[in-house]
């Protein structure tokens, strides 16, 4: 199979939305004029929906879509949107730019199941469950009280499994999670979520959750903000290198992928030479130098990734 590299969070269409910015313009870390010598690429691009739209979720994601839509008919030449397995082919026998949309907040639902559907039928096929506060599905990772899933949220799991939408566990709160993991019968993603152990940051996900996860046939995310890497007050690419090492002896190579948060974060909080797609290379480079077959690099930089779509998508 031809190399491919897959991403599987970046929250680049709302930050574009927000900045009146086009997909092709280089001042985004995730564009298109960037990620062509890279190709054939997917990215997760995730309709972000933050906290404050209570009861206009479903609003503020329309609104993303929207942009989105319009802008992969101005590049419908170039853009493959992954709805079903089979796209991922296309991706790859065609030397495109592949992109699978998301949803980064339940908020989004507005609290209401048959928006499940309703977004499903929209291209959604990846909800993270939570962001950092409460929603109508459960608690999130700042949560004063961890109440866990709701009634709606467990509902909503349910209606997940049963249309094949990836679950998400990126945020969630340590209930929200087990109540994830006791309810589904699919693989979990974790898609930007870096090692507690190493950096004790509440965002982080634990041993035990990283166990639990690999269990499932999931995956998790490394993620690139650096406050997700380390303690210290600036991380670096080995940082990254650290957390994927970490994964892979605690867990095996093939349940670790990439999960940048390109556009989620301010370019000052990634590490320095990588600030965008563009880079990526020197992430490769980091782990071959750290001694990673070039096998295992192309696992955890797209091929476990496709496996999953491949594996979980109609």
């Amino acid at each position: 199979m031809k190399n491919i590299k897959i991403d599987c969070h970046a929250d680049t269409i709302e930050f574009a939305l927000d900045n009146n910015y086009s997909l092709d313009n280089r001042k985004l870390s995730f564009n298109l004029v960037d990620v062509e010598e890279k190709l054939p690429y997917i990215q997760f691009l995730a309709c972000f929906i933050h906290d404050k739209y209570i009861n206009r979720g479903y609003k503020r994601t329309k609104e993303i879509l929207n942009y989105y839509f319009r802008e992969e008919q101005k590049f419908r030449e170039d853009i493959v949107r992954i709805n079903r397995k089979s796209d991922i082919y296309k991706v790859i026998n065609e030397n495109k730019l592949g992109t699978l949309l998301t949803i980064e907040n339940g908020l989004a639902l507005d609290g209401k199941e048959d928006n499940i559907y309703n977004l499903y039928k929209q291209g959604i096929r990846l909800i993270t469950i939570t962001w950092n506060g409460d929603n109508q599905l459960g608690a999130g990772n700042q949560a004063i009280y961890d109440f866990g899933l709701t009634s709606f949220g467990k509902k909503c799991i349910n209606i997940m499994n049963e249309i094949n939408m990836i679950i998400d566990v990126s945020h969630s709160s340590p209930k929200t999670f087990w109540d994830i993991l006791s309810i589904s019968n699919k693989p979990i993603i974790a898609s930007h979520s870096n090692v507690y152990s190493l950096c004790n940051n509440r965002r982080n996900i634990t041993d035990i959750q990283i166990k639990e996860i690999a269990k499932t046939g999931g995956l998790i995310g490394v993620t690139y903000c650096s406050k997700f890497l380390t303690n210290k007050k600036e991380a670096t690419i080995k940082d990254i290198v650290r957390h994927i090492e970490y994964i892979g002896d605690l867990v095996g190579i093939e349940y670790i992928c990439v999960g940048s948060d390109f556009d989620g974060v301010d370019k000052k909080e990634l590490p320095e030479n990588l600030k965008g797609v563009k880079d990526i290379n020197k992430l490769e480079e980091c782990m071959l130098i750290r001694g990673f077959s070039k096998e295992n690099i192309q696992d955890i930089m797209g091929k476990n990734l496709f496996n999953f779509i491949n594996n979980n998508l109609e």
